[in-house]
């Protein structure tokens, strides 16, 4: 962080906030695992809460290495029907995208 707390928005001292918060919480993922769970989480909306592996989000091998860490984490999990791979977010999980993130996961 460049900025002193003391110079920060309220907006800015909130983003803070909250990266550290999900850092204690989830210490354990990247930048890049983050990112591609938020791109989930917000995408899972379109697909009833399940969102298609590959389908809006995701898909790439590097892609691929990042939700098999998500899973170890313990963030969500996958399943295949026909042919196509569903990923499901788990308790943990939706707490992190609700709470830390405001994302609300049905």
């Amino acid at each position: 962080m460049d900025k002193a707390i003391e110079t920060m928005t309220d907006d800015e001292k909130w983003a803070f906030c909250k990266d550290v918060v999900i850092s204690a919480v989830v210490p354990k993922w990247t930048e890049r695992d983050k990112a591609l769970f938020i791109a989930y989480a917000k995408d899972a909306g379109n697909w009833s809460g399940n969102p298609l592996v590959g389908g809006n989000v995701g898909g790439s091998k590097e892609d691929r290495g990042n939700l098999t860490h998500l899973k170890k984490l313990g963030l969500v999990k996958t399943w295949t029907d026909e042919g196509n791979i569903w990923l499901a977010f788990t308790e943990e999980g939706r707490r992190v995208a609700r709470e830390l993130l405001g994302i609300n996961i049905c």
